[in-house]
């Protein structure tokens, strides 16, 4: 069965999308019944990435439980470096899931830093993660005591790369209403000087309202263009892309209604599809936007959905998460983008 485990994880490493999942969920299968613990222990750590990419969080997180009990049991055996890696994507995406409480969340991120100091690291990556659940909770004062600190903890060999920490960076400074700062951080990324698989190609849609704020459509219109040539591609997944596709079609509920309608059919299936609940809330809240021009525009949606469906899932979406995080984050988020669409809306629509 050795042969066939180890012929199974190099096809894997050689397919993309739910295909991989399925090739190292069945080789993970054979470890488990003939294989030892270590086999069992890296065949997990290489599904987790790609289980992460394809928006299968939760089968992510119970993969690197099973890991991270192994580890604590045999600590010798096996790099701590490249644990405390997947750690702390692992701890990013519980919050992505709701019923994950705050106790549990607050509880891994207590984990981790212990993990990280005992094992030689900083707190770089910790104060990160701490500024992405101040986010969630809504509460920006914190959001930005934690980007401060982010900053002025020295980078290890557990950061991220360049393109990823300026696309966090621009992305915070966006969130605290500091645009033309986050405009100057991204700029390596937004003139393609630096490049990161997924991250590189959504940092253009973060911008998008955030330039027509400023009078900048002419600016706002080109990345546009540069994003859309990643966001309409037909990739063999388009899971990843859920975010800045919602962005996408919020930028075009403005300037190009009849063009976001397109995007939304052809997102629509992955955002119904994809088990991430924070992915769903997000691209849900941008096709709320329609919901008051639903008689002008015929959008194909799969025969048991409707836009109604659509809004209440929504609304339960936002509810879960606030519910958890004991705040209106969530719910008030959806009439903030409404809001702001209808200035925007307002202030081009002469234009």
């Amino acid at each position: 069965m050795k042969k066939k485990f180890d012929q199974l994880v190099h096809q894997a490493s050689r397919t993309i999308g739910d295909s991989k999942l399925a090739l190292f969920e069945e080789a993970i299968h054979i470890a488990d019944q003939y294989l030892d613990r270590k086999e069992r222990y890296s065949v997990r750590m290489e599904y987790i990435g790609p289980a992460l990419d394809t928006g299968n969080g939760e089968k992510a997180i119970s993969a690197f439980n099973w890991c991270l009990n192994e580890f604590d049991q045999h600590p010798e055996q096996y790099k701590a470096a490249y644990l405390l890696w997947h750690y702390k994507a692992i701890v990013n995406e519980m919050m992505a899931f709701p019923h994950f409480d705050r106790q549990t969340i607050e509880e891994a991120m207590r984990d981790l830093r212990r993990r990280l100091l005992s094992y030689g690291f900083n707190q770089r990556y910790y104060y990160k993660i701490k500024m992405k659940y101040a986010d969630h909770l809504g509460n920006m004062e914190s959001m930005e005591t934690y980007y401060h600190k982010w900053l002025a903890e020295p980078e290890d060999r557990l950061s991220d790369c360049q393109t990823c920490e300026l696309h966090q960076q621009a992305c915070t400074l966006i969130k605290l209403k500091r645009d033309e700062e986050a405009y100057q951080v991204a700029k390596p990324i937004l003139e393609g000087k630096y490049y990161c698989g997924y991250t590189s190609r959504t940092t253009h849609s973060y911008f998008l309202l955030p330039l027509l704020h400023h009078n900048r459509k002419k600016e706002a219109a080109k990345l546009y263009r540069k994003g859309a040539i990643w966001i309409n591609e037909n990739a063999p997944y388009l899971t990843p892309y859920l975010f800045a596709a919602a962005k996408h079609i919020e930028y075009l509920a403005i300037v190009h209604r009849k063009q976001a309608i397109s995007l939304i059919e052809k997102y629509l299936p992955v955002a119904i599809a994809c088990s991430n609940p924070l992915k769903r809330y997000y691209f849900y809240r941008a096709i709320m936007l329609f919901y008051p021009y639903r008689k002008q525009f015929d959008i194909q949606m799969p025969k048991w959905v409707t836009i109604s469906s659509i809004e209440k899932e929504l609304y339960e979406l936002a509810e879960a998460f606030d519910h958890r995080n004991g705040t209106r984050a969530f719910v008030e988020r959806i009439q903030e983008g409404q809001r702001e669409i209808a200035q925007l809306k307002k202030q081009y629509s002469h234009s």
